[in-house]
């Protein structure tokens, strides 16, 4: 399955670098690099958030292969591999863990298998998919989700042998994830929620050890958030009132389970979304029941993960944007990778137990499996066909890119340079970022770095779809170069 995986990976990065290009944030952020330079690029905020690593990566990747979407595409896997293998250490350090605490399944096949299966389920994940296809939106998760991979396998280590350096590796994962995406400091309460699930098989003696670390691990989890809010000027978190949170928790839930199978959730698609939820939701109570018929505190393991899907979810409902989009925003399907970084690590606690001991049910290690491979398959087909409905816009922007760079280079080659002179408008919406200083070709051509002249009596035309053509005296288009 780890075979698989990284087939998936491969198909995946692929898909992204025929159907995906810099996008809206992405343009913007390189506009911004050239506008303001690099000094004061470095310190300021994207959009709310300060994530001076994210600003950093974003120009050093400029800076060494300019306006290339693969290069930036290829950072991300880097990213995304980097994070599956340590995805792969930890579950197989925890499902090692329980079954040394339960002492069953004693061949170690969950060992072998579970961890394969679940970073399938997560490599192949529809909403870790889509992390490939926007540039910003990946950058600031995927380094967060590596770092919070990293700082649980540092606590895992650390459960072992009480090193301080090993807390100290967790303390400097959280800082890294701060550096990326302003839920950095989350990163500490995701790994005390396995501590949590494990404390009880924890030898007294090292128990208050566990909990000064762990105090001492969250007091730094504050500062940093206090820092990250204060330097981005956002002090305070815009209060929504509690039908407002309930509703967006109620659709998130929907969006997520439904993701499993590959399929985009949302009030505007009824029929499909809601099987999914309902096939995922029957799949996961059968799950719940069977663990903790087997062991009874797995209740307390359930328990943890509905706290960590609802609380990454009221972080989103409690910001400003959650008051500005309401229920729509929990159909942003970028920010579910927060959840899958927190809930793939706790199922590696109860699935094990939820299968039974390997030697006397084979058969559901195997029914498992395939669900896990046609949950795999689904999510692949699933974002293909995102590609080709809800999320347009990223393809509209691969295409128009692709055209606009043969269109330029036939005008280049055939036009002297006095005359290549361009009028300047607004650009269509799916280039577009989300600051209004940011909306013309000019801008455009900012952030690309292209030395291209405009103005009001320019006789070249930029159209929607990229082509260039030539402004007629009426000043309608006239010749497509």
């Amino acid at each position: 399955m780890l075979g698989i995986s990284a087939a998936i990976t491969l198909a995946l990065g692929y898909i992204a670098f025929t159907n995906s290009d810099f996008f809206a944030d992405d343009m913007l952020s390189l506009f911004e690099l050239r506008r303001d330079g690099v000094g004061r690029f470095l310190q300021s905020p994207v959009n709310v958030q300060w994530v001076p690593l994210h600003r950093l990566a974003t120009w050093a990747i400029d800076r060494a292969f300019g306006h290339r979407f693969g290069a930036a595409l290829s950072v991300s896997l880097l990213f995304h591999v980097a994070g599956l293998a340590m995805l792969y250490r930890v579950v197989r350090r925890l499902t090692k863990a329980q079954r040394s605490a339960s002492g069953r399944d004693r061949d170690g096949l969950a060992e072998r298998v579970a961890p394969a299966m679940l970073v399938l389920l997560y490599a192949t994940h529809l909403f870790v998919g889509i992390q490939l296809l926007w540039w910003s939106s990946g950058l600031h998760r995927l380094p967060y989700a590596l770092a919070t991979l990293v700082a649980m396998d540092r606590w895992l280590e650390f459960r072992e042998t009480t090193r301080k350096r090993d807390a100290v590796w967790v303390a400097f994962a959280t800082l890294v994830a701060a550096g990326f995406y302003a839920k950095g400091p989350l990163v500490v309460p995701h790994v005390l929620a396995l501590e949590a699930c494990l404390i009880r098989h924890t030898p007294s003696e090292r128990r208050l050890t566990h909990l000064k670390a762990a105090a001492a691990l969250m007091a730094w989890a504050g500062l940093v958030g206090w820092l990250g809010l204060s330097l981005s000027g956002q002090t305070s978190f815009v209060q929504a009132n509690l039908s407002l949170i309930a509703q967006i928790e109620w659709e998130a839930l929907k969006v997520l389970l439904a993701g499993f199978v590959g399929q985009a959730a949302g009030l505007y698609v009824p029929l499909a979304s809601r099987a999914g939820f309902l096939v995922v939701a029957i799949l996961g109570i059968a799950a719940g029941v069977a663990s903790v018929r087997q062991r009874r505190e797995h209740v307390w393991s359930w328990v943890l993960i509905g706290v960590a899907i609802t609380a990454n979810t009221a972080v989103l409902a409690l910001s400003n944007r959650g008051a500005v989009w309401g229920v729509m925003l929990a159909h942003g399907h970028r920010y579910y990778l927060d959840h899958l970084v927190v809930l793939i690590p706790l199922l590696a606690l109860v699935l094990p137990d939820a299968l039974g001991r390997s030697s006397s049910t084979p058969r559901r290690w195997i029914v498992c499996a395939a669900i896990v491979m046609f949950a795999s398959a689904s999510n692949v087909a699933g974002l293909h066909g995102l590609l080709r409905s809800r999320y347009a816009p990223f393809v509209q922007t691969h295409a128009f890119f692709e055209r606009f760079g043969d269109e330029l280079a036939r005008v280049r080659a055939t036009v002297p340079r006095p005359e290549r002179v361009f009028q300047n408008g607004r650009m269509p919406r799916p280039l577009l970022g989300i600051a209004p200083q940011y909306n013309s070709w000019s801008h455009m051509a900012m952030a690309m770095n292209l030395d291209l002249q405009f103005s009001p009596r320019g006789k070249w035309l930029i159209e929607p779809d990229g082509s260039i053509v030539r402004k007629a005296a009426n000043g309608s288009p006239q010749q497509r170069r």
